[in-house]
């Protein structure tokens, strides 16, 4: 997914529930930019981000020269979700990341505290439970 300033480019998204799985159907994308894609679609809010794979251990929300950016490691979720035999745990994981840039945790300059962790903790349970996880 590309985010270009106040624009969210979206293609069609076939996401379904099943068996109280969350699965995403084949995409060019990886599965975490469509698990991204579904997170704001249900939280309804506008994304502050743009969302990049990178060679990172899992994921990170940061902000580059002024860019609000999520970095992810896509074979690292690859492995999460074949571990798991879910993808809930990647939604969660990466609700929490796009909760630090909602609430402008990345504006700190780095900073973190248990406080700070555990507000991207609530955002991550509220779009959990949003989802019917």
């Amino acid at each position: 997914m590309r985010l270009i300033p106040g624009i969210l480019l979206v293609t069609s998204m076939p996401f379904s529930l099943t068996a109280g799985a969350f699965e995403v159907s084949a995409f060019p994308e990886s599965k975490a930019e469509a698990i991204i894609k579904k997170i704001i679609s249900t939280v309804g809010l506008k994304p502050n981000f743009e969302v990049e794979q990178s060679d990172i251990y899992d994921a990170s929300a940061t902000v580059i020269d002024g860019k609000r950016v999520i970095y992810y490691n896509p074979a690292f979720f690859d492995n999460l979700n074949q571990v798991t035999g879910s993808e809930w745990t990647s939604v969660s994981i990466l609700a929490h990341e796009i909760g630090h840039h909602l609430n402008g945790h990345t504006l700190s300059g780095g900073e973190v505290s248990p406080a700070i962790e555990l507000e991207a903790d609530e955002f991550s349970g509220f779009v959990l439970n949003k989802m019917g996880a």
